[in-house]
């Protein structure tokens, strides 16, 4: 369930510093933040939904934010999905090149997205030396 990247370094009482995964951290968070990531998870046509369904059920989101936010979340890709086996035999009509076109943006947005969390030009907070 980890990411390359995606996880953050945090500084204990005895000042040293653990990596902690994304995940890890979402456990301890709750409310709006996890219905957020639901939904980024549910945009994303490459997120597998098994792993989803289990790391959120190991969170504190609701059933209410987490079925709003996969009903929200799966609606472009299987718009997407749907019209790429519609017009699949001809591929050079629009519809097709729409649909794999949201296809495209949905994993490269999906992708930039995981990128940018992990990059350390500011993204977080604070990037501690690993050396320290």
């Amino acid at each position: 369930m980890g990411l390359p990247g995606a996880s953050i370094r945090v500084k204990t009482d005895a000042g040293t510093w653990v990596r902690l995964g994304l995940f890890v951290v979402l456990l301890a968070v709750g409310g709006a933040i996890l219905a957020f990531a639901v939904l980024l998870a549910r945009l994303v046509p490459v997120v597998p939904f098994t792993a989803v369904n289990y790391g959120s059920g190991l969170t504190a989101v609701t059933f209410p934010a987490y079925l709003l936010a996969t009903a929200v979340g799966i609606i472009p890709g299987t718009l997407a999905y749907v019209a790429v086996g519609a017009y699949g035999t001809d591929p050079g009509n629009w519809p097709f090149l729409l649909a794999a076109g949201v296809l495209v943006a949905l994993s490269l947005g999906g992708a930039w997205l995981a990128r940018r969390r992990s990059s350390p030009d500011g993204a977080h907070a604070e990037r501690p030396d690993p050396k320290e």
